[in-house]
């Protein structure tokens, strides 16, 4: 396929591709600060809660390989906006349900939206960016999810006080869609972003399936973004409640802090788009940013620390952490079979994501439910980090003997 490669970088496609995925993300951060009042209003327990936030990637983390192929027929800019308006549609949903069937209903059809959106906005930066910028730009779009979470979570308890968390939902609803009108603005002379020829064939289908699950390189670097997810998700997703119930800390002051570690996350992912654009090797990253946040858990969790030491741990957890977003996205063109299999190989590793999202927070509040204290997940996240570790060994391993094969 011809990618449309460019002499100069387009930077304002780049930058409305991470936007989009910015507006995605927030449909994942809009939830935690007003779990209490879901609780209170639905009757919802704890799991039942956790299902609230989780059921938003169970599509993500079985299908996103398939989604990724899907974007490949499509066209990048078409998946993406279709993302964009199935990510309003499912806002919508939710802030007209009466149970909680509805209400995961539409978190359900968020959830396509959301992957369709992050496994297509890859293709439509590399289509727009020149080949001396694409380590960068590949990099900056690791910082989509905390802008996007920390944006939500700093919003969404004003928003909340004024509308109600149904109104919370409507707000984002009608942003996916004027977001959804900008990508389409922007990318409408974008070269290399329509159909890939023969995707959408059976046998083309078929062999893109087969070469991107061919390639060992994704499958560390999706492993890699699932322990990262497992442990960002999950200190994220509950820290609200866990500042209401043990610190007695408002919905505003909770969302503030939680917002602030959120938003930690970003400038890490601007160092290790940096850091990848100064060549230091992806598996570096990756095995240093999941060592720091399983190191951090262990004093987060601690009792005997200050509530203060606590918080500043959770903020370098945050800020190490997002090095590998950065790290891991910017390898799946380096790792794909070749053009027509990127989207594939987005896919395969946001399905990681979406598994770590997924079972994150729901393990954590099974913990929490079992042994009736926080304290419980600690473990659970550090052996997450260790797995982290592992992953990104294997993915240095795997770009070595890449970088041998180039070099015969």
């Amino acid at each position: 396929m011809d990618m449309g490669i460019q002499a100069t970088t387009r930077w304002s496609v780049v930058g409305v591709s991470i936007l989009a995925g910015v507006v995605a993300a927030a449909h994942i951060g809009k939830v935690p600060t007003v779990i209490p009042a879901l609780r209170g209003e639905l009757g919802l327990g704890l799991v039942a809660a956790g299902w609230v936030v989780s059921m938003f990637n169970t599509l993500g983390s079985a299908c996103g390989i398939v989604q990724g192929m899907i974007g490949d027929t499509l066209g990048h800019r078409r998946s993406a906006l279709v993302g964009l308006l199935l990510l309003a549609i499912g806002g919508g949903v939710g802030a007209l349900s009466s149970d909680e069937v509805l209400l995961l209903i539409g978190r359900c059809i968020e959830g396509v939206g959301f992957i369709s959106v992050v496994v297509s906005c890859p293709g439509l930066i590399l289509a727009a960016t020149a080949p001396r910028d694409r380590r960068l730009t590949f990099g900056l779009l690791g910082v989509y999810m905390p802008t996007g979470v920390a944006i939500a979570l700093a919003t969404a308890p004003f928003i909340e006080a004024a509308l109600g968390w149904r109104g919370l939902w409507m707000v984002l609803a009608g942003v996916s869609l004027g977001m959804a009108a900008l990508l389409a603005w922007i990318t409408r002379e974008l070269p290399g972003n329509d159909a890939v020829p023969g995707a959408g064939t059976v046998r083309g289908v078929a062999d893109d399936l087969l070469m991107t699950l061919r390639q060992p390189g994704l499958w560390w670097l999706a492993a890699a973004f699932t322990a990262y997810t497992v442990q960002w998700s999950s200190l994220l997703v509950w820290l609200p409640s866990v500042l209401m119930e043990t610190r007695r800390t408002d919905a505003v002051g909770a969302a503030g802090l939680t917002a602030l570690i959120a938003a930690a996350n970003a400038p890490g992912g601007v160092l290790g788009a940096w850091l990848l654009h100064c060549r230091i090797p992806r598996g570096q990253l990756v095995v240093g940013a999941n060592a720091a946040m399983g190191l951090c858990c262990i004093g987060i969790f601690s009792p005997t620390l200050s509530d203060q030491t606590r918080f500043a741990l959770c903020l370098l957890f945050s800020g190490l952490g997002g090095i590998l977003p950065s790290a891991v996205l910017g390898g799946t063109a380096v790792h794909a079979s070749g053009p027509r299999q990127i989207g594939a190989a987005n896919g395969m590793v946001i399905q990681g994501s979406n598994l770590g999202q997924l079972i994150g927070p729901l393990t954590a509040a099974g913990l929490v439910s079992l042994f009736g204290n926080w304290d419980s997940v600690r473990s659970f996240l550090v052996g997450a980090a260790m797995l982290g570790v592992i992953a990104g060994l294997l993915v240095e391993q795997s770009e070595r003997r890449l970088s041998y094969s180039e070099a015969d």
